[in-house]
């Protein structure tokens, strides 16, 4: 499997973790944004699709204004990049950056893992 199936597969059971953990009255206490954000992006780009800022806050499981926040967090610290829809002047897309592309891809492939030491 390749890195972006991977991190489909990720996204995947954290939504069913999620789902799951919510029923128990427990979902608030696993909860991730960022990373959520993070693998969403970088699926995108793997696939050729291109995500709105709604989208992404839905794919971190936030509401819009928390969202708004994580993203701008992303951003700041060069995992994300904002793009202007050409064609609706009122979008904005949230791409990964090349940083955060070679990030994921580095994790998820195994490599990588000699700058954060023995797991």
């Amino acid at each position: 499997m390749d890195a972006i199936g991977i991190a489909e597969a990720i996204y995947r059971f954290r939504r069913r973790r999620d789902l799951l953990l919510e029923h128990q009255g427990i979902g608030q206490l696993f909860t991730d944004p960022a990373w959520d954000m993070l693998l969403d992006l970088f699926i995108a780009r793997g696939r050729g699709r291109s995500i709105s800022i709604t989208s992404l806050c839905i794919a971190g499981c936030v509401p819009a204004t928390t969202g708004l926040r994580w993203i701008e967090l992303l951003v700041s610290n060069g995992l994300a990049n904002r793009r202007a829809d050409e064609t609706d002047g009122r979008r904005t897309f949230i791409e990964i950056s090349d940083t955060g592309y070679r990030m994921l891809e580095d994790l998820l492939g195994g490599r990588g893992h000699e700058a954060a030491g023995p797991v």
